[in-house]
């Protein structure tokens, strides 16, 4: 079996990444309620801890908001703030001698991986495939800084 992803290029948050919120956010709204409302933090309380943890994405975060229309429950799972607990992980193989390589896997259930490669310049340009339609599983910046994840909100 092959996996595709969708290569989307867009330089701010505007109708492209809009169109990828749309169409993965009924499932990722699914999965937020899924323990119930109750269970997840707040607005105020997940802006505040962007704004305490990363400032330099808060004006960001509420562009994103606004392009995803601005509803409490959207703005709660965009901050990514204490999120259900769900396991997903990837094999990954670190090779340390030289030359220095990573080795990685996605273990990924098809159905749960969004396969959108994305090319940004929110705050510098970068390429990463995403995961909760901003976030990212595997990456890299113009500065060199590289990510690879493994597990997630376990």
């Amino acid at each position: 079996m092959y996996i595709y992803l969708k290569s989307v290029k867009e330089e701010k948050p505007g109708p492209k990444w809009k169109k990828l919120f749309e169409k993965y956010w009924p499932f990722y709204y699914k999965w937020f309620i899924s323990e119930g409302l109750t269970n997840r933090p707040g607005y105020t309380t997940s802006r505040n801890k962007l704004k305490k943890h990363m400032p330099e994405i808060l004006g960001l975060y509420d562009d994103l908001i606004n392009l995803a229309g601005g509803s409490d429950i959207a703005s709660r799972f965009l901050s990514m703030y204490n999120p259900p607990k769900y396991l997903s992980a990837c094999s990954q193989l670190v090779w340390k001698k030289e030359p220095l390589a990573l080795i990685r896997n996605y273990d990924y259930d098809l159905h749960k991986f969004e396969g959108a490669l994305l090319y940004t310049n929110w705050l510098q340009p970068v390429i990463a495939v995403s995961d909760c339609i901003w976030g990212v599983l595997d990456g890299i910046n113009h500065s060199g800084l590289s990510i690879s994840t493994n597990n997630r909100y376990i």
